[in-house]
């Protein structure tokens, strides 16, 4: 196979031979450039994206959460224990007018989904859930997504109430 390779090559003229290493040279470095080069670029644009949409993320929820905290300074706590946690997780969801996607209990502890709820809101929840009813959250996953200003989708909630 080879030594047809050669002989070929050297049937064919000076010129041609330039012309087929120029030409071979510039396919290679363009299935290069489209192949790997373009997608990697991509890539990276597309991360650094998702990067800045999360920072922006981030900011807006230390903002929010600064207000209720702020809010809620200097209140006293009394403590209800009466009801189960997902009895007392649905009792002050409706109650907030928080439509709740789904619930599941693990042990001691209560995973919570929300398709949709206004920040301020979740906050307030929340926050009555901690000081009323003594529920401590130990894993919240929140995401703004396609909603719109003002309101996010919580991914994972996972609250407990100590014994």
């Amino acid at each position: 196979m080879m030594a047809r390779f050669e002989l070929w090559w050297r049937g064919i003229s000076a010129r041609e031979q330039r012309l087929l290493a120029i030409g071979g040279t510039l396919l290679t470095i363009g299935l290069f450039y489209w192949l790997v080069w373009q997608p990697l670029d991509s890539r990276i644009a597309e991360r650094e994206r998702q990067v800045k949409n999360q920072q922006q993320t981030l900011v807006w929820l230390k903002e929010k959460g600064e207000r209720v905290l702020a809010a809620q300074a200097g209140s006293g706590r009394n403590i209800e224990l009466g009801g189960t946690l997902d009895g007392v997780v649905n009792r002050t969801a409706f109650n907030h007018k928080i439509k709740i996607t789904r619930l599941q209990p693990q042990g001691q502890e209560l995973q919570v989904w929300i398709d949709a709820v206004p920040f301020d809101g979740l906050l307030m929840w929340l926050a009555e859930l901690s000081d009323r009813y003594g529920v401590q959250v130990k894993v919240i996953e929140v995401a703004r997504e396609q909603l719109p200003a003002g309101m996010v989708k919580v991914r994972r909630l996972q609250v407990s109430r100590p014994q």
